[in-house]
């Protein structure tokens, strides 16, 4: 299996800042799958927040968009993988993530590169066309 999303790396940061770090992580928009699952092995609380909820999530079904349902300094870590670049309200967005982290806590976010070869042809064959009609995100694209 490829690591395209970054995984093994972000797991690796986890692992080897879980001293630095504390250990309530909060993963949104939270995709599941191995990163969720091996901050869970190493050790973290993770609570999962996603607009479109799955089984076995473990947390809650949220507009990452909007106001988080949480309490001032309620995370150590705010993760968010490939998510940002889906949300209208970015600035909004790391606002909350300020705000629901402790004191000294660490917001990891990672976006895909879009300066790549593929990435712009992915763009001119589709994105433009798309693009033109106003911002895409999950929501938009449920009306």
């Amino acid at each position: 299996m490829s690591d395209t999303n970054g995984h093994a790396q972000i797991l690796a940061l986890l692992r080897q800042r879980k001293a630095v770090f504390g250990r309530r992580l909060l993963d949104i928009p939270s995709g599941g799958g191995p990163v969720v699952d091996g901050a869970r092995a190493a050790g973290y609380a993770v609570t999962e927040v996603d607009l479109f909820p799955r089984p076995r999530m473990h947390g809650v079904c949220a507009d990452a968009c909007a106001p988080l349902p949480f309490r001032d300094a309620s995370f150590d870590v705010v993760l968010s993988m490939e998510g940002i670049e889906h949300f209208e309200h970015q600035a909004g967005f790391v606002r909350e993530c300020a705000r629901v982290l402790a004191p000294g806590g660490w917001l990891v976010l990672t976006t895909p590169n879009v300066l790549t070869l593929s990435a712009r042809a992915t763009h001119l064959l589709t994105g433009g066309k798309v693009l033109k009609q106003g911002f895409v995100n999950e929501i938009a694209t449920l009306r």
